[in-house]
């Protein structure tokens, strides 16, 4: 995935600055703390799901995490002992594309206490910038982190992160998020044996809820390049309704009259919250989601999903779970990935416009029904995978 020729001078020119603050914090700053790992997230809810493998790694062992992201997010992160989270109030962490590179907002009071706040948390910590974001490379600095590991490139782009500015960890295409990172164990522990490390799961947030037919839909993304034309999800909410289904469409605050364009009239929920999405995932068999956080916190809830995929690289954003499956077209021969940014949704649409109702339908009932046993109505049960009669996935 390129990236124009100014965001590349801009990241030198920062990779530069990284460097000078790496120097001043090995010669002037706090003493190490080898066992206090810091954590910078500034973005999205599927970034924080992917980092939950990493940290639950890294308090087995005895270390003391801090966590900064989002204060939405933090639900997904319970207490325990050595654990301690805070509210990012880093600029750049909006999907408004005009918002994440406004300079001025990195000189006012709110980012000021933001960083003050970080610094008590994070002094003489090694710090973990898991995005490949030279800027928060500078902020873990900022923040008194002893030393700072990145992502060789910022997430899937040929934007470099460079060995003055941090210690670096080689970004891998061939693997899920969350695999990837855990790659930055070896950094905060040599040989540190990550075999056994499962995928991202939150039985905490799971809501016992009774068997049902509903099967929901999350038609809305932040970036409009990720959306799926609003006549399909129609077809297939008539279609699944045909076939005894009931639908439930799910979106996040601000997102009713895009969601109702996509899917109609029919029943939708605004979910304000993880606790709330959490409920009304756990109240579906199944989902059916654009590439988006809510598709992740379905996977990490154990709920089959069926994910829509345009551009957004794979495998790097797949689903885990052994019940859920991807949708997409990049196997075209004029597929290209692209950056999620206005310029580009266009192409981001192109992409999403391959995926027909009639694959999607028959994708729901191969995860309902591995076996094949489909029955005309839906019985309110999704199969069980481990019935004798059914094929595994």
């Amino acid at each position: 995935m390129r990236l124009g020729a100014r965001k590349k001078f801009l990241a030198r020119l920062l990779s530069a600055a990284a460097a000078l603050l790496r120097c001043f914090n090995g010669l002037f700053g706090p003493p190490g703390v080898s066992r206090r790992i810091v954590l910078l997230e500034p973005f999205g809810l599927g970034d924080a799901i992917s980092l939950q493998p990493l940290v639950n790694c890294l308090l087995d062992r005895d270390y003391e995490v801090a966590l900064c992201g989002k204060s939405a997010w933090k639900a997904l992160f319970p207490p325990r002992p050595r654990f301690r989270w805070i509210d990012s109030g880093l600029p750049w962490g909006t999907h408004e594309e005009a918002g994440k590179y406004r300079f001025s907002d990195y000189f006012t009071p709110v980012f000021r206490q933001f960083l003050q706040q970080f610094r008590e948390a994070a002094r003489g910590g090694i710090g973990l910038d898991t995005r490949g974001d030279i800027r928060s490379t500078i902020t873990l600095y900022l923040a008194g982190c002893s030393k700072v590991a990145s992502l060789s490139h910022y997430l899937g782009t040929d934007l470099p992160v460079r060995a003055i500015a941090a210690r670096i960890v080689p970004f891998a295409c061939d693997c899920r998020r969350w695999q990837l990172n855990l790659n930055f164990l070896e950094i905060v522990e040599p040989g540190l044996d990550a075999t056994g490390v499962q995928p991202p799961g939150f039985s905490h947030l799971r809501a016992d809820a009774p068997a049902t037919n509903a099967i929901g839909l999350v038609a809305v993304a932040p970036w409009a390049g990720k959306l799926w034309g609003a006549g399909r999800w129609q077809q297939l909410i008539v279609k699944l309704r045909q076939r005894g289904y009931q639908t439930r469409a799910l979106c996040g605050p601000g997102q009713e009259s895009l969601a109702k364009q996509a899917v109609g009239e029919g029943e939708l929920t605004t979910c304000g919250s993880i606790a709330d999405w959490a409920r009304e995932l756990s109240s579906c068999c199944l989902i059916v989601s654009l590439d988006t956080g809510p598709m992740h916190l379905a996977d990490a809830l154990g709920i089959p999903v069926v994910a829509l995929f345009g551009q957004g690289m794979l495998p790097l954003w797949s689903p885990s779970g052994p019940r859920s499956i991807v949708i997409d077209h990049q196997d075209s021969p004029d597929f290209v990935l692209c950056q999620p940014v206005d310029k580009n949704i266009e192409l981001g649409r192109k992409f999403m416009d391959k995926i027909s109702v009639e694959e999607v339908l028959a994708a729901v009932l191969d995860r309902l029904y591995p076996g094949g046993r489909c029955p005309t109505q839906a019985t309110g049960r999704p199969a069980d995978p481990a019935d004798k009669d059914h094929k595994p996935i």
